[in-house]
């Protein structure tokens, strides 16, 4: 039987998932991103990724508080990125996973951290 638009609509498809941060002493929650979430990460990538890093961007993009909401606003972008290099390895790891980022997307998203990259 084929879905109906207001079925699809209706539907809570963003999973979450709870990540074990050791240098941080606990979990965080994690949520999948929407089709917007996902554009707004590969726009970060373009305009950020030289400054803090894809885990700064991955981290702020995905985490979420108790209700689901982002717990970082995008301001808070410099100030994940001063955060453990290892906490938000952790985290980012988990992120891919969740959001299934493939390995062409991490390879665009890599070169376009690179400064000393030239097109």
């Amino acid at each position: 039987m084929s879905l109906t638009r207001e079925q699809i609509l209706d539907s809570q498809d963003l999973g979450t998932v709870q990540v074990s941060v050791p240098q941080w002493g606990g979990e965080v929650p994690i949520r999948e991103w929407s089709g917007v979430e996902r554009n707004r990460f590969q726009e970060l990538v373009k305009d950020k990724a030289p400054a803090v890093g894809i885990p700064a961007i991955l981290t702020t993009l995905s985490v979420v508080d108790e209700g689901g909401n982002r717990m970082f606003r995008d301001t808070d972008l410099t100030t994940v990125a001063g955060k453990s290099a290892a906490a938000l390895e952790v985290i980012s790891d988990a992120v891919i996973k969740l959001n299934r980022i493939g390995q062409q997307e991490e390879d665009a998203a890599e070169k376009n951290s690179d400064p000393g990259q030239t097109g």
